[in-house]
């Protein structure tokens, strides 16, 4: 599964206000602990795997050293949340995506 909390990258799609810095957490439904969070996207050395499965699955690309958040994680069956959120007190327009992969 691959999900993605998306703010900076919409203004290359002229989409004013995007959240500068989203973050997001997975939770299991009925587990209040976090079952990952993610972060600014490139910080990780999953980014490769992460951009290579979101192009695999139609998705567009993510802007090199942006604040974007991106997971990529298998999920057993079952309900889950994604919880998003900006890191710092700011607002705007954020696209939260998930990809249910092979």
């Amino acid at each position: 599964c691959l999900i993605r909390a998306v703010g900076p990258s919409l203004a290359d799609f002229e989409i004013g206000n995007p959240l500068n810095d989203p973050f997001l957490e997975l939770v299991r439904a009925g587990d209040p602990r976090p079952l990952a969070t993610a972060d600014d996207w490139q910080i990780s050395p999953a980014a490769a795997a992460r951009s290579s499965e979101a192009a695999r699955a139609g998705a567009f690309p993510l802007r090199d050293n942006s604040r974007d958040a991106s997971l990529l994680i298998t999920l057993d069956p079952g309900a889950y949340t994604v919880v998003t959120a900006p890191v710092t007190a700011d607002t705007g327009i954020l696209l939260l995506e998930i990809y249910a992969l092979d």
